[in-house]
């Protein structure tokens, strides 16, 4: 199900990034392409959020024949001073089992 963004908003509450790093959760063996569509978002962001995401430590990206498998490091902190004390495991678990997002 591609996920169109939001009419007449200016903003939502969770960044590219966190959306990706669910998806990812819920999906470790999907294409980008694949993230890219059902996200609504180019295929060069979804390539360099996932770039991001592994540089900075949240996942870890497997080699599986000739696609990626993505493994998410959960017990990796929220990088803003505010939330460092917070493991990403803790988002993830609002989004686990949730067929929308």
């Amino acid at each position: 199900m591609r996920i169109s963004a939001v009419p007449n908003k200016q903003w939502t509450l969770l960044s590219n990034h966190a959306r990706v790093l669910i998806q990812v959760s819920q999906k470790p063996d999907a294409l980008l392409s694949e993230l890219s569509s059902l996200l609504g978002i180019s295929l060069r962001a979804v390539q360099g959020i996932v770039a991001d995401l592994e540089r900075d430590e949240f996942i870890v990206v497997v080699k599986n024949g000739r696609r990626n498998h993505y493994r998410i490091k959960e017990h990796a902190h929220f990088r803003h001073p505010l939330e460092s004390d917070h493991e990403v495991e803790q988002l993830l678990e609002i989004f686990r089992n949730d067929s929308k997002i």
